[in-house]
């Protein structure tokens, strides 16, 4: 990326197509040994010490952007900075910026891991809590804005061919076997992850009860936070008061399991009683929970409200499983994301909860079981 146009008149950025702001492969093999092009990329590749093949596929791969402002690199500084353990307010980006540009004006030459930490830490850069990156590629592979400390992808355990498809795995065994172990994993993996916090995870995954875990419940004094449609969702957001509304409370009778419904986008209890029904679900009560403004896909306001709301309904959740003493829950949810997310970060002293997903029209399907 730069601030500045490129050279047309340079033989290799001249190729740039402008539709794709990417150099077409063709055009590269089409630069006769003897053109200005040709010897270039030979220069080039002779530098390097690789074949002139491998610096044409790397070159088509890049993504060559200009016009850069000055404010959008700083925010895209910001973010790597936290990720990398410094902080990332304003005035530490202004004097990273001014360390770089130094490297540069004083030829500084080659700088170590070592000597960035070392100078960061001379200029009061280094961050008191860290921030990790865990993304978590499900329904899709998602393009990220920034490096993730850990990467789980899952997308080939799911059926389809597309995202929109992928609502379901191939195998519904593979959540406890496949999936839980490789997010446990991964929050062991990351550097540092013990002693960092908050922990900062991502992801595009259509498990957000299961990021709001493994094993980091808020008792853990872990913090997560999820970047949803442009605003960060963070459990410690300031809470905004949120009540808390039963929809249902009604006695099925079949066994003695607690069926739990979250009605905030719009109110799925009719839906989860035939499912019920239908599946054979051994429940003794079905309970849907909701708010006094009612089920619209916008009565969720923002992360404060949501913060707020999943502590109370956790509360009326484990009031009725402390009378009924169930030996499991099972949880159905019509929310957004970031409500899962919250729920799953929240969900401690509880009996073993099992999540159904959504697969269209009125059926749902068993994906993961949090032990009690």
């Amino acid at each position: 990326m730069s601030n500045k146009n490129f050279d047309h008149n340079d033989p290799i950025l001249g190729l740039i197509d402008n539709l794709t702001d990417r150099i077409p492969r063709w055009k590269l093999d089409g630069l006769g040994p003897n053109s200005a092009g040709g010897k270039h990329l030979a220069a080039w590749a002779e530098h390097l010490e690789v074949p002139i093949d491998d610096l044409k596929d790397f070159l088509t791969e890049v993504i060559f952007v200009h016009g850069e402002s000055e404010s959008s690199w700083a925010d895209r500084a910001a973010a790597l900075m936290r990720n990398a353990g410094f902080r990332g307010d304003d005035d530490a980006v202004v004097r990273g910026v001014e360390m770089v540009r130094g490297w540069v004006k004083n030829c500084a030459g080659p700088r170590t891991r070592e000597d960035i930490q070392a100078e960061m830490a001379t200029k009061g850069l280094l961050a008191r809590a860290g921030e990790l990156v865990l993304a978590i590629h499900a329904v899709d592979r998602a393009a990220l804005p920034h490096h993730p400390n850990a990467e789980i992808d899952i997308v080939e355990l799911y059926r389809g061919g597309d995202p929109f498809e992928r609502r379901q795995l191939l195998d519904p065994a593979a959540w406890d076997e496949v999936v839980m172990p490789r997010l446990a994993a991964a929050k062991e993996g990351p550097p540092g992850l013990r002693e960092q916090e908050p922990a900062h995870r991502r992801g595009d995954a259509a498990v957000d009860v299961l990021r709001g875990r493994p094993d980091v419940p808020d008792v853990g004094r872990w913090v997560l936070s999820s970047e949803l449609r442009g605003v960060l969702w963070s459990t410690i957001a300031e809470r905004e008061d949120a009540a808390v509304e039963v929809l249902c409370d009604e006695d099925l009778d079949l066994g003695g399991d607690l069926a739990l419904a979250i009605g905030l986008t719009h109110d799925p209890t009719s839906q989860v009683r035939d499912y019920i029904t239908g599946a054979g679900l051994p429940v003794a009560k079905l309970l849907t929970l909701s708010t006094p403004g009612g089920a619209t896909p916008t009565s969720v306001p923002g992360p404060g409200w949501a913060a707020d709301w999943v502590r109370h309904a956790r509360e009326r959740a484990r009031g009725v499983a402390g009378k009924l003493r169930p030996p499991r829950v099972h949880l159905f949810l019509a929310a957004p994301a970031g409500v899962a997310l919250f729920l799953g970060h929240d969900w401690n002293l509880m009996p073993d909860t099992t999540v159904y997903d959504h697969v269209g029209f009125d059926d749902y399907v068993p994906t993961m079981t949090f032990r009690g």
